[in-house]
């Protein structure tokens, strides 16, 4: 696994990319703290190196088989009456102080 700053990448960026196409892995520093990672990916568009397929294959992990839980938000508050909202919060506010 290669690494490369972000100075190198945007000025060879190009060569990079043959590389990742070859195989290789580039994290990308910034201030050599890594940042992002190059890597190459098979014919279908999937990460080569796709760590939650490594881990299903092992065992270690099960993908989910049922769609995932929809949260719906709750309706807006209304105020009661004529009030007026924002008189009412700042009463509210000074009344906790």
């Amino acid at each position: 696994m290669g690494t490369a700053t972000i100075s190198h990448t945007k000025n060879h960026l190009s060569a990079m990319l043959l590389r990742v196409q070859k195989g290789e892995t580039i994290v990308i520093l910034d201030r050599e703290r890594p940042v992002a990672r190059l890597v190459p990916i098979d014919a279908e568009g999937n990460v080569a190196e796709d760590g939650l397929r490594r881990l299903e294959a092992e065992g270690l992990v099960r993908r989910a088989t049922s769609p995932q839980a929809t949260f719906t938000l709750p309706p807006p508050v209304t105020p009661i009456g004529d009030g007026d909202i924002l008189e009412a919060l700042l009463a509210d506010r000074d009344a906790s102080r």
